[in-house]
């Protein structure tokens, strides 16, 4: 996490310092009030407050102001865009004897960080989150913990708001959830959805699934990212080619474009320009696996009584029987195929899922 301390009297300096032996950060001091420290981590500034403030907001994860509360809120007020992105903020008195969380306190970790400067200033964290207030978990937190993507997430407020008011919430999941969950909360396995669906207005689904959600505002997705689609395919194959199958494939398999973790195929695509574009345009990491990899794997599974997929005219092409199949599985941990290979015009497609323990 990379973090700011911004000051702006004699007596911010010196809790300013106080941070910077205890946390690697960037001190941010006014050059009138030049205390003498030489590192690449010290800067001092002479320009308006302002004007740092807009140069630094979108630089660092966090932000540690050592100043009045209100004059942080108005320095960035300007800059502040939404909770999955803004940085943390965390403000501290002039006396060092407490540490605000002013912004981000949950996606953000701005509550986390305003704990961990309390402890090093001894002082006292103070948190207004209302579920942090209520000892309970926000399902924003249990997105982070678990890396998982929110969908929709304008619906975030109105589930943390059901959990906050003691609403009636079910949460249906496709991996363990080891926190503990509050006396509202209900927790099923993700098969369970539509034996209990009509039970629970509010409703969280954590799950790759394609599920049509009969709700309006009352509901998120939480989707993991453990899919890996490995992907075959002629020379000189188009991007949009690529994207289309990708896309029956994920039709077929009932899964969203949002749980998917990677693409993957062998190494000697690396130059397939179709290819890397539709890696790029879908916005997910590419990697490539090569030959030795590949028929490791292969006698892996063979081992385990399993079959892949395999074409004789592959292996004489390449020097491997088969790619799509193998390259999923070689995306990730303890990885099952969840669609064996599926072809669409020179394109050969098969999806893996993760087991996420």
């Amino acid at each position: 996490m990379r973090l700011a301390v911004i000051t702006l009297t004699k007596g911010g300096i010196e809790i300013g310092k106080r941070i910077f032996k205890k946390k690697e950060v960037d001190l941010f001091l006014p050059e009138k009030f030049a205390a003498g420290l030489e590192d690449d981590h010290v800067n001092y500034f002479k320009n308006p407050l302002r004007r740092l403030v807009a140069n630094i907001f979108n630089l660092y994860d966090g932000l540690i102001f050592i100043m009045a509360t209100g004059i942080v809120v108005r320095m960035i007020a300007p800059y502040i865009k939404d909770k999955w992105t803004d940085p943390a903020v965390a403000v501290i008195d002039e006396k060092g004897n407490f540490v605000i969380s002013l912004l981000a306190g949950h996606m953000g970790g701005g509550n986390e960080l305003a704990r961990e400067i309390a402890r090093i200033l001894g002082a006292q964290p103070v948190i207004t989150t209302a579920t942090d207030v209520q000892g309970k978990i926000a399902f924003d937190m249990i997105a982070k913990s678990y890396a998982l993507k929110i969908e929709p997430f304008a619906n975030l407020k109105s589930l943390n708001a059901a959990l906050v008011n003691e609403e009636k919430i079910g949460v249906f999941s496709e991996i363990p959830i080891k926190e503990e969950l509050f006396p509202n909360v209900d927790l099923y396995p993700i098969d369970n959805y539509y034996s209990y669906e009509r039970e629970y207005e509010f409703q969280v689904l954590i799950t790759s699934n394609k599920i049509k959600v009969k709700r309006d505002k009352s509901f998120i997705f939480l989707r993991p990212k453990n899919l890996i689609i490995g992907i075959g395919c002629r020379r000189k194959t188009t991007k949009e080619k690529i994207i289309k199958t990708i896309e029956m494939a994920l039709d077929k398999a009932d899964k969203v474009i949002n749980s998917v973790k990677q693409l993957s195929s062998i190494d000697i695509k690396k130059d397939e320009k179709g290819l890397v574009k539709a890696a790029e345009e879908l916005g997910l990491p590419l990697f490539f696996y090569d030959r030795d990899e590949i028929l490791s794997l292969q006698d892996k599974m063979r081992k385990k009584g399993v079959d892949l997929s395999s074409s004789n005219f592959v292996k004489e092409m390449i020097g491997v029987d088969g790619v799509c199949e193998q390259t999923a599985l070689l995306g990730g941990e303890k990885t099952r195929l969840i669609l064996r290979k599926m072809v669409n015009r020179g394109v050969a497609i098969a999806i893996s899922q993760e087991e996420l323990l």
